[in-house]
């Protein structure tokens, strides 16, 4: 923090990394041992807020939920591969009960998150509200009440992403977003 001129940040996330097929997702003590540490610089004044990364799946959500009752500081977010085909209403109606964000980084899709955002669903919405498919996936995210992080490699594809409050999705139309398939 000192590096980059701040006293503190506004979300320090706890980065647990992916699994390994048939390993466990985390190792639980040493997941906690660290949060014990982000809850020590949130005490200090060095975060304003706390979250957790890339716990997901069924066995996952167990693991949130001991986290948060081991917790004196709660998490506010679960950054994971969020998309409109990486999603799962279970894991964000489990989230939600417990007031933590399912956010999703590379919304607009990477390496382990990918689909087309030339899909004709999406291109349909994108015409119908004169919005280009990203910025209908973007909206897709708030209309869900998703946190995300995105990309950008220029200021104005960073204004393009933040120009999607001057319309809603309707439920039909969330629906169809969150049925495609990649």
């Amino acid at each position: 923090m000192q590096q980059c001129g701040l006293d503190h940040v506004e979300l320090l996330g706890q980065h647990n990394p992916a699994p390994d097929p048939g390993k466990p997702p985390l190792d639980f003590d040493a997941s906690l041992k660290q949060y014990r540490h982000f809850e020590d610089l949130y005490k200090q004044g060095k975060a304003k807020a706390l979250a957790v990364g890339h716990i997901e799946g069924p066995e996952a959500m167990e693991l949130v939920q001991k986290l948060y009752d081991a917790a004196t500081v709660k998490p506010v977010a679960n950054q994971v591969a969020v998309s409109p085909v990486h999603y799962s209403e279970t894991e964000h109606a489990q989230l939600a009960k417990l007031g933590i964000s399912y956010m999703g980084f590379s919304a607009l899709g990477n390496l382990y998150n990918h689909y087309d955002l030339s899909h004709p669903t999406l291109t349909s919405i994108a015409s119908t509200y004169g919005k280009t498919t990203r910025q209908v996936v973007l909206r897709w995210f708030v209309d869900k009440k998703m946190g995300f992080v995105t990309g950008t490699s220029s200021a104005a594809h960073a204004s393009e992403n933040l120009d999607i409050f001057d319309f809603t999705l309707s439920a039909d139309e969330i629906k169809a977003i969150s049925a495609l398939e990649a």
